[in-house]
């Protein structure tokens, strides 16, 4: 019996100093594979600091930046309110002249019902004003106003309320060449 666990022993202490070879061989190899492995990892922290440079970051030009990129920009803080003009603000709108300073104006009446087609006939009482403000090389504004009326279908009973014959996209805009006659 006491061969067999020499045996026994002689073939552990062999295969322990194999494994003992390999352990260190394992060590090794781990200890280059670390090395390698952050060696790389600092590689492509320096590329990835390179692709994130632009004109904002760098000495690089304008013109370098990337079309397809938007710069980065903090999201707004959200303030619960809606966008635009919050109730009870003061409200900001050109305050309309007097009709003696007019130059001209127009009473402009929409001609059929917007619903059944029909002819409409009448006044409103209180049209609504749009002033355009044609400012010429002199002084003097020219200034024309549009009465937009509103009338009542006598058939249906639908308001049709008139728009203006040239539509401006803004009220000040530039003189035509028309005479400045009242």
């Amino acid at each position: 019996m006491a061969c067999t666990h020499a045996k026994d022993i002689a073939r552990l202490e062999r295969k322990l100093g194999v494994l003992s070879e390999e352990l260190v061989q394992l060590r090794a190899e781990n200890k280059r594979l670390r090395r390698e492995s952050k060696k790389q990892q600092d590689r492509i922290r320096d590329l990835e600091a390179k692709l994130d440079l632009n004109s904002q970051n760098s000495s690089l030009p304008p013109s370098s930046d990337l079309p397809w990129t938007a710069p980065k920009r903090e999201p707004k803080k959200r303030t619960g309110r809606k966008p635009g003009g919050q109730p009870g603000h003061d409200p900001h709108q050109r305050i309309l002249v007097p009709e003696d300073q007019l130059a001209e104006f127009y009473d402009v009446r929409p001609p059929n019902c917007i619903k059944c087609g029909k002819k409409l006939r009448g006044d409103d009482p209180a049209p609504f004003r749009h002033q355009v403000f044609d400012v010429p090389p002199e002084s003097k504004p020219f200034i024309t106003e549009h009465r937009l009326h509103s009338l009542e279908c006598l058939c249906c009973g639908t308001v049709t309320k008139a728009t203006p014959h040239s539509p401006h996209r803004s009220l000040a805009k530039p003189r035509s060449n028309k005479p400045q006659s009242r």
